[in-house]
């Protein structure tokens, strides 16, 4: 209805009327888009501020809880069992506690095992007494021997609500004998009433969550202390930030405000700090800029649509005076001829470009002509006609090359396609009908090779390509094609591929050479093995592949025996073209001529990388410790006999270590194997340092480990102290702290210092010492005597 309207009226309404559509839109379009990107600036800007005030506040109430947490640990560790004996002692030790008492507003008690309370500094009257909280916290400070904070509370008789501290008063042995508590009272002053007399903004503020209970602990807004919020699954933004999500986004209060929102996990305790502000406020300045961008809209498009009419009008004048020109020499026989150019604008740009329109008809027309005698030449030289069948009168016509294809007089005319029967054997005649049916019946173009018959009895192949022409009904007009001789193509293909079968389909790399060594040719395989093309390697020497593992010697010793035998059979190691080295199977064989001649040398390869991998392996399972990547057994026996060997030869001495960790199943037993597993594999990188690249460090077991020193001193005295310098400086190694990271690598894990002594027997090997069993025995003997000695020690075997 509308372009009807449209229709109806002049150009220049049309076109002021589309412009100003188009300048109305681009308004719009950019009015939202500068309202996206405000919103987004101020939304990162308001989070950037968010994000700065919550880490101030989070950082002193973390603060907060970490030294009162510390300062109750600390005190904990200077209550004594003696003086969990004395309740009237410790009663006074808790009232010199000053800035304990200070730290904790609401007292101190102290539980024994049982959890029964043994000695408080006496609550005053109204404030939370010992049985006035829950005490899951103190028994959870005994189970787990470690200081814990507990959820905030509201007591069962004051009906007061606050949180306790609780840490484990230990024994000399570490074990948990009693815990010292101390209990705020969040209705009385406290460090957390900084976060009720923050304000952010006009009407934003802070809330401090304690997430299990999903409740409020204490708020700008003093209405909302205590207050409940929505069970899981109401409010999924809720949720998010009560499972530690720390994200600044906007979302709506349980009393349905929008407000935009940041949050923060406090450590150690996992309660959620959070601040607010509603929207309204945040976005302010968005409104205000977007109602300012709404009044200049409108003023721009009024402004724009008078320019534009009157510009129109100005300019559209003289081209509808051109068109009605152009109009009235449409049926003039003269209307090819140039029009005058009335000036020289736009329009006369336009009239010049129709002058130039009628040059290039006349142009196209001449290179038509000269295109058809050249597509007449290039299929005489292709061997390739063309042809097309009216489906509507039943007509085929044929282009000159398709008559010299079926040896056929040019004035005789194409023969209809029932009539083509004596042009192809039978069978190819039955396939080109099939075909032609195909293509008519599913519209679909066909390509086939068929034999034609010539009337001097000659054969040749061709191939037939057809494709359906059909009108704007959808109705069959016209088959058309093309007809191609590829006789002498097919025959030279037959050749190519027989002589090329097994060159191309080798599994293993093919390299022929000249006698001079230059690559004459190459497989795919090849190219596949050494990322070499053939055009990148022809006319060049393979030494191009060589490798610095084969010196210069194998080489030569290499072509000597091909030279005199013909044929060479062997492994090297050749360089791929990105720099890589790889194993190959090589083969090599002279090609000669029938007096014995050699013409050209074929070299047949394969890559053996994944066999050699498999070999070193298979080595590596064999003779290194799977954990730690040391000798094992085997290997440390093999190294032991040639040690003893080189000692008996040079006449020096040697000294074999056998070393226990001490308490190393304590450790598996309370962190588990994987805790254990780090352990071992920190010795072994202290071990490694600790001794000389000659010298075999060896796992034989468990917690059990070999140091092999070779090439010692001279002298048995200087040789022992020499080992025992380097025995004493594995045992100091080894005595050093193990951060040890605990918990599975997907999830969050925390890092446990671990401390872990080493008892080392040690036997002085003799020059003409050959029993390597005596040696291991005497070895753990000196080892088990300094277990027994106490561990962490260095015993030497008395057989030394």
């Amino acid at each position: 209805m509308l372009l009807a309207s449209l229709q109806r009226h002049s150009i220049k309404a049309k076109v002021t009327l589309f412009t100003l559509a188009i300048f109305v839109l681009s308004m719009v379009v950019l009015s939202l888009y500068a309202s996206h990107e405000l919103r987004t600036d101020v939304q990162q800007q308001m989070r950037q501020r968010q994000r700065a005030a919550l880490s101030l506040l989070s950082e002193f109430v973390s603060q907060g809880l970490t030294t009162r947490l510390q300062a109750l640990e600390k005190s904990a560790q200077r209550i004594t069992p003696a003086l969990m004996n004395d309740p009237a002692a410790l009663h006074v030790e808790l009232h010199q506690r000053v800035i304990l008492e200070s730290l904790f507003n609401s007292g101190l008690l102290v539980t024994n095992r049982d959890g029964t309370v043994i000695a408080d500094n006496r609550f005053p009257p109204g404030q939370l007494g010992p049985g006035d909280l829950d005490c899951d916290h103190i028994t959870l400070a005994l189970q787990q021997n470690q200081a814990v904070i507990s959820q905030p509370l509201t007591g069962r008789i004051s009906k007061k609500t606050g949180f306790g501290m609780s840490a484990p008063i230990r024994d000399a042995q570490g074990q948990p004998i009693g815990v010292l508590t101390g209990t705020i009272d969040l209705g009385q002053p406290n460090f957390l009433d900084i976060i009720g007399q923050q304000h952010y903004g006009e009407t934003g503020g802070y809330l401090l969550i304690e997430p299990r209970q999903r409740r409020i602990i204490t708020a700008t807004d003093k209405t909302r202390v205590l207050e409940q919020l929505p069970a899981p699954g109401i409010n999924p933004d809720i949720d998010d930030f009560l499972r530690g999500s720390e994200d600044t986004r906007v979302m709506h209060t349980p009393a349905g405000i929008s407000i935009l929102a940041s949050n923060k996990t406090l450590q150690p305790v996992g309660w959620v700090l959070a601040v607010v502000q509603p929207t309204d406020e945040a976005f302010e300045p968005i409104r205000t800029i977007k109602s300012r961008m709404f009044l200049t809209t409108l003023l721009l498009t009024g402004v724009a649509a008078g320019l534009t009419w009157w510009l129109l009008r100005r300019q559209l004048n003289p081209l509808l005076n051109t068109v009605k020109a152009l109009a009235e020499r449409t049926h003039n026989p003269q209307a090819l001829e140039p029009l005058r150019v009335p000036r020289r604008d736009e329009i006369g740009l336009l009239i010049s470009s129709f002058n130039a329109l009628l040059a290039t008809i006349a142009q196209q027309e001449r290179l038509m002509t000269n295109q058809q005698a050249m597509l007449l030449r290039a299929e005489t030289l292709a061997h390739l006609g063309s042809w097309q069948w009216d489906l509507v009168t039943d007509k085929i016509t044929w282009s000159n090359e398709m008559f010299h294809i079926f040896q056929l007089a040019l004035t005789e005319s194409a023969p209809a396609f029932e009539a083509q029967a004596r042009l192809f054997p039978e069978s190819d005649l039955q396939r080109l009908r099939e075909a032609v049916k195909r293509a008519r019946t599913e519209h679909r173009p066909f390509e086939l090779e068929l034999n034609t018959l010539r009337p001097d009895g000659s054969r040749r192949v061709c191939i037939a390509r057809g494709q359906i022409e059909l009108d704007d009904q959808q109705q069959e007009v016209m088959l058309y094609g093309s007809f191609q001789d590829v006789t002498e193509v097919k025959q030279a293909q037959l050749r190519q591929e027989l002589a090329a079968k097994v060159f191309s389909h080798a599994q293993e790399g093919i390299i022929i050479t000249d006698t001079e060594g230059n690559i004459l040719d190459v497989n795919n395989t090849f190219s596949h093995i050494t990322g070499y093309s053939r055009d990148e390697v022809l006319g060049k020497n393979p030494r191009l592949l060589k490798s610095t593992r084969q010196d210069a010697a194998f080489y030569e010793a290499l072509w000597q025996q091909l030279v005199s035998t013909g044929h060479w059979r062997g492994e090297l190691w050749n360089r791929q073209k990105n720099g890589e080295l790889y194993p190959e199977l090589l083969n090599i064989s002279a090609v000669r001529d029938g007096q014995g001649v050699t013409r050209q040398y074929v070299g047949l390869f394969s890559d053996i990388t994944a066999r050699k991998a498999m070999e070193d392996q298979v080595h590596q399972l064999a003779f290194f410790d799977p954990l730690t990547a040391l000798p094992n057994r085997r290997l440390l026996f093999d190294r032991l006999h040639q040690n003893l060997l080189t000692n008996q030869r040079i006449g020096r001495f040697g000294a074999l270590m056998f070393l226990d960790l001490d308490n190393f199943k304590p450790l598996n037993d309370t962190h588990g194997h994987a805790a254990g597993d780090q352990l071992l594999i920190e010795v072994a990188n202290r071990l490694r340092a600790c001794v000389r690249q000659m010298d075999t460090v060896a796992r034989i077991g468990g917690d059990e480990f070999v140091v092999m020193l070779s090439e010692l001193a001279e002298g048995a005295e200087t040789s022992a102290a020499q080992a025992g310098a380097i025995a004493e400086k594995i045992r100091l190694n080894l005595a050093r702290p193990y951060a040890l990271r605990l918990g599975p690598p997907e999830q969050a894990s925390h890092t446990v210092e671990h401390h872990c002594t080493v008892s080392i027997g040690a036997v002085l090997m003799a020059p003409d010492c050959s029993d390597m069993q005596a040696l291991l025995k005497q070895a753990d003997t000196a080892m088990y005597r300094a277990k027994e000695s106490g561990r962490n020690r260095v015993v030497f075997s008395t057989a030394s």
